[in-house]
């Protein structure tokens, strides 16, 4: 605005979403406000898709196979280009051969100064600024993996922000903090069950006088 001083100037604020649905952009926004509490957040455009998927794995086996899974789902929704996205280079490398060792077929990897041809991809998501997906699948979205550091929500808010219709977050173990997962309805009965037998043992228990 220095440059501009003695002008008559008018400063307009561009916050509507164009890229992606509102299930996803809502997504997005929670995620940023956690990640960065004085943001400016997007107001999303009024176009509906379906809510993004959460999928918690055992192990890196059974994450494979959600992932594997989850690709061949999306590519019979219509998707035409998929995302796997990692949290740097050699996460990318291990699961793209763990894919093509499964069902997952014509799978590239995202390098550094290298073109891929291939519409389903895995890549870190440092090399996806600026490019956008059909549907995006964030594998490996754990606390080990993202720990509460302003840098590493950056990281999942990019990689969030890259989805046009589809929304996966895989993980192992305990979610990323800067994820606001939903608790699922299996979860609460497992936590009602808990405080009900708590509940019904203290009530059994003689009282020691």
């Amino acid at each position: 605005l220095r440059l501009f001083r003695g002008n008559r100037i008018s400063r307009s604020r561009v916050r509507e979403s164009y890229r992606a649905t509102l299930e996803i952009t809502r997504f997005a926004n929670r995620v940023l406000k956690r990640v960065s509490p004085g943001s400016v957040t997007a107001i999303p455009f009024n176009r509906h898709g379906p809510a993004p998927g959460f999928i918690r794995a055992r192990g890196y086996k059974s994450m494979v196979n959600s992932i594997a899974a989850d690709v061949q789902a999306l590519k019979s929704s219509g998707m035409k280009t998929i995302a796997i996205l990692c949290k740097n280079t050699a996460d990318a490398k291990r699961l793209h051969d763990e894919l093509q060792r499964s069902s997952v077929r014509h799978v590239g990897l995202l390098e550094k100064d290298k073109a891929t041809i291939e519409n389903i991809v895995v890549g870190p998501v440092s090399l996806t600024r600026g490019l956008e997906y059909d549907a995006v699948i964030l594998a490996g979205a754990g606390k080990a993996n993202y720990p509460l550091t302003p840098l590493h929500g950056k990281i999942l808010y990019l990689a969030i922000s890259r989805a046009v219709h589809a929304l996966r977050i895989h993980w192992i173990g305990q979610p990323a903090p800067q994820l606001p997962i939903p608790k699922t309805p299996a979860r609460k009965k497992a936590r009602t069950r808990r405080r009900r037998k708590s509940t019904k043992a203290a009530k059994t228990r003689p009282v020691t006088p």
